[in-house]
């Protein structure tokens, strides 16, 4: 049985989802290791590689990480040069094999070699997730002979399978712990 939420704890009359915030911190779910009532992701570089989304406006946010670089997100449908979720998840699936393949294809072509790496999928719209990603690269290798290409494909291959820590974690999937905290003053 849901949870009768307090008109203020929720969107009422708006587009976002029906969020209830808890205030009893004994029901608030936290991960493992979180301490009551402080933030455990801190917004500097370490081990965790933090990245964090603030709000712009509306539908409208920015990313960020520790070493100052951004991106500008918004919901589905905002006008303007924005990224979706869904759409960044993507570029980080394609840059993932981008980086990952770099090395065994400055191998087989020289450091100045081309290549661009495709990711597209649906969302499902009762699901709210994609069911299927499909990634393509495009890498012009003409000037390898037949067994260059073969062994130059397989190795690629070989380490965007095995060594693309996104496209992994996509294939295996992850848990997701979210806590929520009031800012402290």
């Amino acid at each position: 049985m849901a949870e009768k939420a307090d008109p203020d704890d929720t969107h009422a009359g708006s587009d976002m989802p029906d969020i209830r915030v808890r205030r009893d911190p004994s029901r608030v779910h936290r991960a493992r290791g979180c301490e009551h009532g402080s933030m455990t992701i801190e917004q500097t570089a370490g081990p965790t590689n933090p990245v964090w989304v603030l709000r712009t406006g509306p539908k409208t946010f920015s990313g960020h990480n520790p070493r100052g670089a951004s991106v500008q997100l918004s919901a589905s449908g905002v006008e303007g040069e924005y990224f979706t979720p869904g759409e960044l998840m993507k570029v980080a699936l394609a840059a993932c094999s981008a980086v990952t393949a770099e090395a065994p294809l400055v191998r087989a072509l020289g450091e100045d070699y081309d290549v661009e790496i495709r990711a597209a999928g649906a969302a499902h719209p009762e699901e709210k997730r994609y069911p299927a990603l499909v990634e393509e690269m495009l890498v012009n290798l003409s000037a390898l002979d037949e067994v260059a290409r073969d062994r130059a494909l397989t190795v690629v291959q070989r380490a965007i399978d095995g060594h693309c820590n996104v496209g992994r974690t996509l294939l295996a999937g992850a848990t997701v712990d979210l806590t929520i905290h009031e800012p402290e003053d």
